[in-house]
């Protein structure tokens, strides 16, 4: 398989696993290079007291219906560390638009914005995802524009329960089929989804009770080499950040080194 191939078939498979922790907290992947004005302000720490355990075993605080409404606004600086690697420091915005027309279905379209150092939008990428019977299920995504365009679709549409009991895994397989300029490319993916309860995370936005996941991800194209993931999420079940990811560790693994993100300023102003 020649370089360039394989180059493009591992930024794929690591583009689709950050779609794949968007069903389950922000809208899209970390971009390395945006560094934060000092203008950019975080809304205040929550303050409410935790409910009892019982009360909250399950994962569905952890997902926002406020996400799903069109106008929703989403926007936050990422800090990124990686053992003997300058920390980064990155930028993001996500707005819910409309239901669109998308792989036999209509679901929302959240739109997602990369942001250079010199905090300049130079891309964007459109995830279509809803919830359905209990289940948020992943259509696929479009990124580029013009001829560098980049359409993927999911098949079957990968679905995961709203509502996890603690320790409960979901394993899901699915084909991708990604469309651009330079042809088609068709991926094989396998995840197992944990949802391992309920944690506290204190960060730069307060102290939260999160909900804790760890999505590994295989991705296999013919005889490629497969590419293996496994991240570790923690997702805010309470506050004005509810629903959205807070932090995220992506273990070693391939020859890259472990990795950690952790959100130092949000915005979040829901419809």
């Amino acid at each position: 398989m020649p370089t360039s191939r394989t180059a493009r078939f591992r930024r794929l498979s690591l583009f689709t696993v950050a779609v794949a922790l968007a069903a389950c907290g922000d809208g899209g992947p970390p971009v390395a290079g945006a560094t934060p004005p000092a203008s950019f302000a975080s809304a205040p720490s929550p303050a409410p007291a935790l409910a009892p355990a019982a009360a909250i075993a399950d994962s569905s605080a952890c997902t926002n219906e406020a996400d799903f409404n069109a106008g929703t606004q989403l926007t936050y600086d990422l800090q990124q560390t990686s053992p003997g690697q300058p920390t980064g420091a990155t930028h993001h915005g996500v707005t819910t638009g409309k239901r669109q027309a998308f792989a036999g279905a209509t679901p929302v379209a959240f739109e997602q914005t990369f942001y250079d150092a010199g905090r300049k939008p130079f891309a964007t990428a459109t995830i279509f995802r809803d919830v359905v019977g209990g289940k948020m299920v992943r259509y696929g995504d479009t990124h580029g524009s013009g001829g560098t365009r980049v359409t993927s679709t999911y098949a079957p549409a990968p679905a995961i329960p709203v509502a996890m009991q603690a320790d409960q895994t979901v394993n899901i397989t699915y084909r991708m089929e990604t469309v651009s300029a330079g042809g088609k490319v068709t991926m094989d993916v396998t995840e197992a989804l944990t949802y391992q309860g309920r944690e506290k995370l204190s960060t730069a936005l307060g102290t939260f009770d999160t909900c804790r996941f760890v999505l590994a991800s295989t991705t296999a194209m013919g005889k490629a080499p497969e590419i293996k993931v496994n991240v570790t999420s923690w997702i805010a079940a309470e506050g004005p950040f509810r629903g959205q990811r807070l932090k995220s560790f992506v273990a070693a693994t391939g020859g890259r080194p472990e990795s950690t993100s952790v959100v130092t300023q949000m915005s979040y102003v829901p419809e």
